[in-house]
């Protein structure tokens, strides 16, 4: 079975493995991230000089977000957003160090390396602006769903994929 490389015949292969596997994973990873910087470029040079109305329910609209998932805390002093964003590091590092340890046990972390990339994109945000560049907006009438951008987009999805495994029974923690 894959997910404990039990099936890899020798030491040797099983590392061959492991180095392949982990180059998928890291440009996997790397090709996420891109996405999300190149977007988020995008939005801030095109979305600074106008809004893009794309239909009556979808916007591309630049807002500056200092808080956590729906502006939760976006009011904080300039003190209190540099400590959320340490705090919010520290919980990429280790996140980051928990999906080195999934790969080291050859389990497969496809869900977790989309949160990485998306948590690291709005950290990188945050120490170069000081705030995460949000700018896909949906709204039906009156109702505006809360900005967001592809890094959002790509934890949520991630960890949706991970909940998934927890109610499927697929996903094994470490042991």
């Amino acid at each position: 079975e894959f997910m404990s490389c039990s099936w890899l015949p020798k030491k040797r292969k099983k590392r061959m493995f492991m180095k392949t596997l982990t180059k998928k994973y890291l440009l996997f990873f790397l090709v996420l991230y891109a996405l999300d910087r190149c977007t988020k470029l995008w939005a801030l040079y095109t979305c600074t000089r106008q809004d893009w109305y794309i239909t009556h329910w979808w916007s591309m609209i630049l807002v500056w977000n200092r808080g956590m998932s729906w502006s939760l805390f976006a009011n904080l002093p300039t003190q209190g957003v540099w400590v959320l964003t340490i705090i919010l590091s520290s919980i990429v590092c280790a996140v980051a160090w928990y999906t080195m340890l999934r790969i080291k046990n050859c389990q497969p972390v496809w869900c977790e390396l989309a949160v990485l990339a998306g948590a690291c994109g709005n950290l990188v945000d945050r120490y170069r602006f000081g705030a995460v560049i949000d700018f896909i907006d949906l709204h039906l009438k009156s109702y505006h769903w809360p900005t967001f951008n592809v890094a959002d987009i790509l934890i949520v999805g991630g960890l949706v994929g991970i909940s998934w495994q927890l109610i499927r029974g697929t996903y094994d923690g470490l042991d």
